[in-house]
């Protein structure tokens, strides 16, 4: 009776009636169980161990209504029900989303009513609990005042929590915000990047479209198509005949350069025994000149140089100008200059070096000019790249030598010949660890140096001319795969003189840029190889990818660690086929009693190691000479 006469006398209302019945429940609870925390840290407690659960509630929905149906389940039946009942509501709330309710804390309220079936009010349970406890606990005002103002305190401390684990959570969801939006701007960049690129097909497809066009054009627009057939065979014809009649005049012509050159060293004779003579001297200038006309006219080149200027001729061949015409060209070219005059056997041309044309000053004829080179047709050069070949690099000398590939085609041919490449030249699949991957080109460079391209063609040129001189004809080279093959043709590889196209694995890309500008130096080998202190190149994708990445023998490249290889022009010349190893060779050794040019180790031979490894699995190739080999391209790649 007394509980229910202060519950009738209190000032508030229902609200002071559930605040002081939640108070009690607690208090008894507390008192029950002596030494144990306070009743609002355990329920908090329990609050952060089922938030821990579930992925759907969140602090904020455990508001005060939620904390005071908690707080009697608490006072009612200790830890143990309170346990229980969030127990239910993470059952109940597991497989929803935070969408699917729009009033988190009403449905949590719900869900805890219906866990108790004997209350039926939001705290009449508290109210009951303490009318059937009257009879041993008598309240007084300045209890209810004390309960009052540790409920009050009590809520305090929770609420501070609260805002904080709020502060908490939505610190979290800014961050979180934050990521996904960049993210976001990292994904709409490669997809600018991605449309640029597709972009760039289109109009390459628009251009060859409007070739075809044009093209298709030029048949359908002409005559009767046998009339054209007819003249065609017809030019055919006259144009054997000119050739013929060019190998005849030509016959005639060095039988008289044969006379001239006879009437030459005459003279010469004649000057050392007589001395210096005005008639002499004149006679042999012009004999000279004559000399350097009948080479104009032949084609032959007048000069030895590897670059020289030559223009087109009537039939479309290119002529080399006479030697001190070139000379002349080539001074002013490299002085910077893209207009001058030059004199060819009195006769004075224009010359454009920037548009690559010459003008006859006294007939107004156009012909077409040119630089040779003699270098690969798929380096493409322009006048300009010409220019920077012949003046001094300096510092610039990595941009004009290594340059990226932007066609997405070449790409696209690389990464397929990477991946083409993975089984051994037999067909057979591989067993190392890189043999089941596929190879992702992320860029490439092109090299273009000049210098190291001619020193690889000297060699070239003197292994051939060895062989030639001792009388031998290499063995050929076995099969290194259809992908390597059909990319060396395109890149007219001397296959059928025992040139290859081959793969060498390198850890990074500043080793890779030292190769492209230095050349292949087996000299700066850390350790001999299995068959001789050289340069190791391979026929298979898996076997260069060991040597790609620092480490790459156990683990595959990847955006971490990308991998590096390059593809090489190899001069295999005289090989020798390795049976076993030979780690200490600094040289091939002899063949048919003549020092072979390479070594060759073929899958299969046995190579020194223990168990599985004591075969060798892949075809690979040894250079000992610097000059023996080529870069061609410089990939970048990852595995997947």
């Amino acid at each position: 009776m007394a509980s229910t006469e202060l519950l009738d006398t209190t000032a508030d209302g229902q609200m002071q009636e559930e605040t002081s019945a939640v108070l009690l429940a607690g208090g008894g609870a507390k008192n029950a169980g002596a030494g144990s925390a306070r009743p609002k840290e355990e329920v908090f407690e329990e609050i952060q161990h089922v938030l821990k659960q579930s992925p759907v509630l969140q602090l904020q929905f455990f508001d005060f209504r939620v904390r005071q149906h908690l707080h009697a389940l608490f006072g009612t039946g200790g830890r143990q029900r309170l346990k229980a009942a969030l127990t239910m509501v993470h059952a109940r709330t597991m497989h929803r989303t935070r969408q699917d309710v729009k009033n988190w804390p009403a449905y949590l309220v719900t869900l805890l009513k219906n866990f108790d079936p004997h209350r039926e009010g939001g705290s009449e349970l508290g109210a009951t609990k303490v009318k059937s406890r009257g009879s041993s606990a008598t309240t007084t005002p300045e209890k209810t005042e004390r309960f009052r103002s540790e409920a009050e305190s009590s809520d305090s401390e929770d609420d501070a929590r609260f805002e904080q684990g709020l502060d908490v959570q939505k610190s979290l969801e800014d961050e979180g915000k934050l990521l996904e939006k960049t993210k976001i701007n990292r994904l709409e960049g490669r997809l600018l990047e991605k449309q640029s690129r597709v972009d760039d097909l289109e109009r390459k497809l628009q251009d060859m479209q409007a070739h075809i066009d044009s093209l298709m054009a030029v048949l359908n627009g002409g005559a009767d198509p046998q009339n054209q057939l007819q003249r065609a065979v017809q030019r055919l014809k006259e144009n054997e005949e000119d050739v013929v009649r060019l190998r005849e005049e030509n016959e005639k012509l060095s039988r008289l350069a044969q006379t001239w050159q006879a009437w030459v060293d005459h003279l010469e004779e004649e000057l050392q025994r007589v001395g210096d003579s005005g008639d002499l001297v004149q006679i042999k200038e012009d004999l000279t000149a004559r000399l350097a006309t009948r080479e104009l006219a032949s084609g032959r080149p007048a000069q030895r140089d590897e670059e020289r200027w030559q223009f087109q001729g009537d039939s479309g061949e290119w002529v080399p100008f006479p030697e001190r015409a070139n000379q002349e060209l080539m001074g002013k070219f490299r002085q910077g200059l893209w207009h001058c005059e030059v004199s060819v056997h009195g006769k004075v041309y224009a010359i454009n070096f920037r548009e690559g044309w010459q003008i006859n000053q006294r007939t107004g004829k156009t012909r077409w000019i040119r630089c040779f080179f003699d270098v690969p047709i798929h380096w493409k050069l322009t006048i300009e790249e010409a220019f920077q070949f012949l003046t001094p690099a300096g510092a610039n000398f990595v941009a004009r030598t290594v340059r990226p590939v932007r066609d997405p085609l070449i790409l696209f041919r690389l990464q397929g010949v990477l991946n083409r490449s993975r089984s051994r030249h037999d067909g057979a699949s591989c067993w190392c660890s890189h043999g089941s991957s596929s190879f992702q080109v992320l860029e490439a460079f092109q090299v273009k140096n000049l210098h190291v391209w001619r020193r690889y063609q000297r060699f070239l040129q003197s292994i051939r001319e060895k062989h030639h001189q001792l009388g031998i004809s290499p063995e050929a080279c076995p099969a290194v795969g259809d992908a390597l093959t059909e990319f060396a043709h395109e890149l007219q590889v001397d296959q059928a003189g025992n040139e290859r196209l081959l793969l060498h694995g390198t850890r990074d890309l500043e080793t890779a840029m030292k190769i492209a500008l230095e050349g292949f130096d087996n000299r700066v080998r850390e350790r001999p190889g299995l068959y001789g202190q050289g340069t190791y190149f391979a026929a298979q994708t898996c076997k260069s990818a060991q040597y790609a990445t620092n480490g790459g023998t156990h683990y595959k490249a990847s955006s971490e660690m990308m991998g590096t290889m390059l593809f090489a022009r190899v001069a295999i010349g005289h090989p020798f086929y390795a049976e076993g190893p030979c780690h200490e060779r600094t040289r091939p050794p002899e063949k048919y009693a003549v020092r072979a040019d390479s070594i060759i180790a073929m899958p299969g031979i046995p190579n020194g190691l223990p168990g599985r490894a004591g075969l060798q699995g892949h075809l690979e190739v040894v250079t000992f000479d610097p000059a023996q080999a080529y870069p061609e391209f410089i990939v970048r790649f990852i595995e997947n």
